[in-house]
């Protein structure tokens, strides 16, 4: 590949390197514009303004990670807040219907619009909205997911499918973390999780320098030096955004 671009959530861009920052830690010129908390209406703008910027062409990789429906992508005071789920956020939300029919949409156009790029896009999502049972039991939301099944079904095993188990956020084996001044495991993807991930499911070969690099950020966890999470991992390249 000539460039490789990735976009998502806290599963791409976090406080030590995900499955993106491997991979572009691998080539010669690669991009995480991913956001810790973004829902699917900021990653769709993050694509279309690289697009306008650097022009996506047929030698370019990107991959998405969508994020789940149910986020609000906020810009406020010349900057973007993003506080991650709805149900966690004191302000007031729509029904639920909204969100779904919304980045069922987003995702789509997105999707579409990418391929007149001529670059090889693979979609994939923290988890797979097909699997849910919840949401496909809801008679307001399942005809929105059929709809747009074709466009909206992760091309590749989602992070939630090949890491997530019950109770992991209790796992006391976990590596654990002080944020605003109260403890929390780590339930995100590990860094070892993400190798695994790059070789086993996007199927890209890990080489020797980017494993050591994994292996140390993967210790720093393990022995707690990362016992207050202070700065997010950052990649060599970057874009600048306009807003």
């Amino acid at each position: 590949m000539s460039r490789f671009f990735a976009y998502g959530c806290s599963f791409t861009k976090y406080y030590y390197p995900t499955w993106a920052d491997i991979i572009i830690n691998d080539v010669d010129e690669g991009y995480n514009c991913g956001k810790l908390g973004s829902g699917n209406q900021l990653i769709s703008q993050r694509i279309h303004e690289t697009n306008a910027k650097k022009k996506f062409n047929s030698d370019d990789t990107i991959i998405i990670m969508w994020s789940n429906f149910f986020r609000e992508d906020e810009y406020k005071d010349n900057k973007w807040h993003c506080h991650g789920n709805v149900f966690h956020s004191k302000n007031t939300f729509q029904d639920l219907e909204y969100y779904v029919y919304r980045d069922c949409a987003t995702i789509t156009s997105t999707l579409q619009a990418l391929r007149a790029s001529g670059a090889t896009v693979i979609s994939t999502s923290i988890n797979n909205p097909y699997h849910d049972g919840l949401l496909m039991s809801d008679l307001a939301i399942k005809p929105v997911l059929e709809l747009y099944q074709e466009w909206v079904t992760p091309e590749t095993k989602t992070m939630t499918e090949q890491f997530w188990y019950p109770g992991i956020e209790t796992d006391k084996t976990r590596p654990q973390y002080k944020k605003d001044g109260v403890w929390l495991i780590e339930d995100h993807p590990l860094p070892f999780e993400h190798c695994s991930f790059v070789e086993d499911v996007l199927q890209y070969k890990v080489s020797d320098k980017t494993k050591a690099l994994v292996e140390e950020s993967h210790r720093k966890i393990s022995e707690l030096e990362f016992s207050e999470y202070d700065r997010i991992f950052e990649s060599a390249k970057s874009i600048e955004w306009i807003v």
